[in-house]
């Protein structure tokens, strides 16, 4: 009787321990597949590195062109300026010309052959003064020209820089959400050890307690039959 009631504590103290068994091994298993979420992340993130290198120095050269642009920019501006400070100059030119063609119209009679001279050389001046107008009304039509794909070529890269900026945010938050879970993984991972050693201590100990309870079950055997055999001799 006494060695049937000392049975009922070893199977319990048992479920115990394979109750604990079973929660750790949960538990190992729960981070296991946790690692290997984390896993398949970095080898996807491995994969977008080289990926992302590209895109990180395209940035970059996208914005080296953007301040290249901004300073052509300026320059055609200022071009545009010279250009038109020309045409002014050109047309001051002009009425200067023609005012001293009057001039020279309104001369005397006596001084006729000297005119004349004066007269030629004038209207050579006109001349170049109107193919130099034509010239720089040329160069003005360029100089807009050039400005307008100027300003599409800089949109464009705008947008493209704009497009590629979004994109980078993205990955780095994906890169962010990566990191997060790494730190969340391994202390997961430390919790789970302190609770493996704890568990093995535990274990340990029970196991201690069932081979003392085992021993006595045998000590308290050894002795019924010992005490059987005397109680037979006697008899």
């Amino acid at each position: 009787m006494n060695a049937h009631l000392l049975c009922v504590p070893t199977v319990s103290r048992s479920q115990a321990s394979s109750v604990k068994q079973d929660m750790l091994v949960e538990n190992v298993t729960h981070l296991e597949n946790r690692y290997q979420n984390l896993q398949q992340s970095f080898d996807l993130f491995s994969t977008q590195t080289d990926l992302m290198e590209n895109i990180w120095k395209l940035e970059n050269l996208l914005q080296n062109h953007s301040q290249t642009l901004l300073q052509l920019g300026l320059a055609v501006r200022e071009l545009q300026q010279d250009v038109q400070g020309l045409r002014v100059r050109s047309g001051e030119t002009a009425d200067s010309v023609e005012h001293l063609g009057d001039y020279v119209m309104g001369l005397s009679l006596s001084s006729h052959g000297n005119i004349s001279s004066l007269w030629a050389d004038l209207a050579r001046t006109v001349e170049s003064l109107h193919a130099q107008d034509t010239l720089i009304t040329q160069t003005a039509g360029q100089v807009d020209l050039f400005r307008d794909r100027l300003e599409e070529v800089t949109w464009t890269v705008g947008t493209v820089n704009r497009t590629f900026s979004n994109d980078i945010s993205v990955h780095r938050l994906k890169i962010h959400d990566l990191q997060v879970q790494v730190v969340n993984v391994t202390q997961d991972a430390t919790l789970t050890r302190e609770m493996q050693i704890t568990m093995e201590e535990q274990l340990k100990n029970e196991i201690e307690i069932l081979n003392t309870i085992t021993e006595d079950l045998r000590l308290k055997d050894w002795e019924k039959s010992v005490a059987l055999k005397n109680l037979t001799v006697i008899e």
